[in-house]
């Protein structure tokens, strides 16, 4: 009885929240880094960074030495773009141990510095790694790609405009059974490239004002009844939507005064794509809020949110082979990319 009042008691808190929450409303292309435009952010250059890791490199990670060598050309070519833009990436390496075999791994670093060096830094990460067999077109090459773009973009700009320092970071070993503890089988092991980054962060006591992960962002569907919720979060569907249209940035409750900033330079742009946001209490009921990179910045003290397409409840290709180029809504993930980027208008970098 007492469990089931307590659950009774979670229902009824989370419902007040979702109340006052507000709601605003696999074919190749042959193509190489030089035909990527430099004018603005396009849905055919975010086709050419999807098509080439998900269609030329596939499934990468530390599975065996054959996923190790995928998730380094992945590693490489993150690189070349940044390169290619006229920067030069930090990268630091680390040893991940699985199945007794130990693989040097990469945690890839873009630093578009702000004018104000005091004002902190803001942390854009996403993971470029995939599960086993799954080529991974959304979760989470989406999200690597619009990192990709958001530099090339960012970098294009008055670097004037930008007031605090944004660091673009790529992931490895984000997916399980990777990024477990290799001794407790916990989640959030030391493989794990964000727990890694989060933890070097915090030692060297980094002025981190936030972080945003991006996870899983090109999946899109009108459909009734595309967009499902966690089973004890059903009832969430009268409150938003059950058409998988939007967009869903959630966070822990210590992130809230982060999330709400954000959120409230971004619904200023009356045009902005779909989206929905809240700050949830940490629990068991509630641990689909915490499945991702953002989770490791918590744990070392730091803000963060998720912004994603909600994955598995949404996208029935999620963490299978058929997660491939052709499943991406492009104009969607543009206009995304194109919302999301860093920028004072976005982010309140201004202040």
């Amino acid at each position: 009885m007492k469990t089931y009042i307590s659950v009774l008691t979670f229902i009824c808190f989370i419902t007040l929240i979702a109340y006052k929450c507000k709601f605003f409303t696999h074919k190749k292309e042959a193509g190489s880094i030089q035909d990527i435009h430099a004018e603005t952010i396009t849905a055919n250059n975010l086709r050419r960074h999807i098509n080439h890791l998900v269609g030329e490199i596939g499934p990468r990670n530390i599975e065996d030495q054959a996923h190790y060598q995928k998730l380094d050309q992945a590693a490489t070519y993150i690189q070349e773009v940044i390169k290619s833009i006229g920067y030069e990436p930090n990268v630091y390496p680390y040893v991940a141990e699985y199945n007794d075999q130990k693989f040097t791994v990469k945690n890839i670093e873009m630093v578009v510095q702000g004018s104000n060096p005091s004002n902190g830094s803001i942390v854009v990460g996403a993971h470029y790694d995939t599960v086993l067999y799954s080529p991974g077109a959304d979760d989470n090459t989406s999200s690597v790609a619009a990192g990709l773009e958001m530099i090339r973009h960012l970098c294009s700009l008055d670097p004037k405009k930008i007031k605090k320092t944004i660091k673009f970071v790529f992931f490895p070993n984000e997916e399980a059974p990777y990024s477990l503890d290799q001794q407790t089988r916990k989640p959030f092991g030391t493989n794990m490239g964000s727990v890694v980054y989060a933890k070097q962060a915090r030692a060297k006591d980094d002025p981190i004002i936030g972080m945003i992960c991006l996870e899983s962002i090109g999946y899109y569907s009108d459909e009734p009844g595309s967009q499902q919720y966690p089973w004890i979060l059903k009832w969430l569907k009268y409150f938003y939507s059950d058409k998988g249209n939007f967009l869903m940035c959630v966070g822990n409750r210590k992130s809230k005064q982060f999330l709400d900033r954000f959120v409230s330079y971004y619904k200023q742009n009356a045009h902005a794509f779909p989206m929905h946001y809240n700050s949830l209490p940490e629990c068991k009921y509630t641990r689909d809020i915490g499945r991702s990179d953002h989770k490791s910045f918590w744990l070392q003290g730091y803000p963060a949110f998720m912004i994603t397409d909600t994955a598995n409840f949404r996208n029935h290709r999620y963490h299978t082979k058929d997660d491939t180029p052709d499943s991406i809504n492009y104009s969607c993930l543009a206009k995304v990319t194109k919302q999301l980027e860093p920028n004072a208008s976005t982010y309140g970098l201004t202040r």
